[in-house]
């Protein structure tokens, strides 16, 4: 049963290849490993239609992960891929062949020049993005994953829509025993997201990216008048 087992396996690696950054994607399903940390938009708008993957380390009884191309939703309501994970496996589905080029990362496109020396976080639709904390080099390319958590979270709460959060992080900041913070923060017609942070970030600058479009705001002092969905901190003035 074993050696059936990884004879499928082997067909599957076979039917698509990865070359340093870029991947040769086949019809039907693949199953690869990324040899980079991976922004999972740069699937979107190519051959792929969901890309699947079991997260061991996931605390929900539910382990598999899925991220469906292209902002499509199709009702799901389980738990979403936010990255690719240098080293870590993965199912790809695609209804078609096509190349894909993961060289530079879209994901932080928009930011620019104000990824320097900051720590990144990605949450779609729900999912908790605490652990995500993505240093950024200053070419814009993803750094080595940050292990431990600097004391802020992200959740997204657009349903299926991917929320972006740059921070710099103060050095040897963490969650501890003190409550947090949680604020709401949107535009004037919709909430974007749920922050969670250390009161060490009180009055230091942030910036969200929602729909391509960069806003800046400060972490509030207290969280008395933004810590409601239906009172969130409303960033639409502040456009980059």
């Amino acid at each position: 049963m074993l050696k059936r087992v990884l004879s499928i396996c082997s067909i599957f690696i076979l039917s698509a290849s990865l070359h340093a950054q870029n991947m040769h994607i086949q019809d039907g399903w693949s199953l690869l490993g990324a040899e980079e940390n991976l922004d999972i938009s740069k699937f979107d708008g190519k051959c792929v239609d969901f890309i699947w993957r079991y997260n061991r380390t996931s605390i929900d009884a539910n382990k598999w992960e899925l991220h469906i191309a292209n902002n499509q939703s199709y009702n799901y309501n389980g738990n979403y891929i936010s990255y690719l994970k240098k080293g870590k496996g993965f199912w790809i589905k695609a209804h078609e062949t096509c190349d894909i080029n993961t060289t530079s990362l879209t994901n932080v496109a928009n930011f620019g020049t104000l990824v320097n020396n900051k720590n990144f976080l990605e949450s779609i639709g729900g999912e908790d993005a605490q652990s995500l904390a993505l240093p950024y080099n200053a070419d814009g390319t993803m750094g080595m994953q940050n292990t431990t958590n600097s004391g802020i979270s992200l959740k997204s709460i657009v349903g299926g829509k991917k929320v972006q959060l740059l921070f710099t992080p103060i050095s040897g900041a963490k969650f501890g025993l003190l409550t947090p913070y949680t604020i709401y923060v949107g535009l004037a017609d919709k909430g974007l997201a749920q922050l969670k942070y250390i009161t060490s970030y009180s009055g230091k600058e942030f910036y969200i990216q929602f729909e391509g479009v960069v806003y800046s705001g400060v972490f509030p002092s207290n969280d008395s008048i933004n810590g409601n969905s239906s009172t969130p901190l409303n960033i639409s003035q502040n456009k980059i």
